[in-house]
């Protein structure tokens, strides 16, 4: 009954946040515009794309990640290097005391390589540990080039803090087009998933999105809304590029 409950406010929640800000153009209503950008040349420019579970943001950034212009943040992860796989595409956390102990909480466990790696954002996929840590984000700042990072809801407010007369940042939110859209999330839920914290953490990224977004693309998985958003977040991302290479640092 709780969880019922708790759908039907997210259901609500995600019309609401469907309606934050204006439209980018009149004919382009699924990309929503909240805070204007300030740029500047002298800084690198950090795209962080969020969203909740089950939104499609991987499918959405599926094809910028391979933009020229565009750098990728290096991961940290505990699962093992795959065969030929470049051993600079992750830092590796492979080392003995990095593996889960016997008797140890997932809470302790994530604390504790949070804490030793100085991880901003961490998840747990297929029992593998992954993380964006300080040492890539000051890579990327150094490389000066423009850099791509999917993260969550309280990594995009950790980033934006640190990144804060250290780089500019253009934060978008991937959000449902369908207040249901959420609902495969829960029908496909896996075993031993815990379907009450994604709810949580759902509702939490709707209450959130405008006090740090700064757009919003509503992605769709109908007929050709996610061809749409992937579109959405290219134009974006080609804007912000272009708009520091053109703009004058006052």
């Amino acid at each position: 009954m709780l969880t019922d409950l708790r759908i039907e406010q997210l259901h609500k929640e995600i019309e609401r946040v469907q309606l934050l800000g204006s439209p980018f153009l009149e004919s382009i209503a699924s990309l929503r515009v909240l805070k204007q950008i300030y740029l500047r040349k002298d800084l690198p420019l950090f795209i962080i794309v969020y969203g909740m579970s089950g939104v499609g943001k991987d499918m959405v950034i599926q094809h910028a990640v391979n933009l020229e212009m565009l750098q990728k943040v290096r991961s940290c992860t505990t699962r093992k290097p795959r065969k030929d796989e470049d051993p600079n595409s992750y830092i590796w956390m492979n080392d003995a005391e990095d593996k889960k102990l016997p008797t140890e909480s997932i809470e302790a466990y994530e604390e504790r390589l949070t804490e030793k790696y100085k991880l901003i954002e961490f998840s747990l996929h297929d029992g593998n540990f992954y993380g964006i840590n300080e040492q890539s984000i000051e890579e990327a700042i150094t490389n000066k080039r423009s850099t791509l990072i999917k993260t969550d809801i309280n990594g995009a407010f950790s980033l934006k803090k640190l990144l804060v007369g250290r780089a500019n940042t253009v934060i978008i939110c991937i959000h449902p087009a369908d207040p249901h859209q959420f609902d495969n999330v829960i029908e496909n839920q896996r075993v031993g998933e815990n379907i009450t914290a994604k709810i949580t953490t759902a509702l939490q990224t709707t209450m959130q999105t405008e006090f740090i977004a700064n757009y919003i693309i509503l992605n769709s998985f109908k007929e050709k809304g996610l061809l749409i958003s992937q579109m959405l977040l290219q134009l974006i991302i080609a804007m912000s590029h272009n708009a520091i290479r053109n703009v004058t640092h006052q």
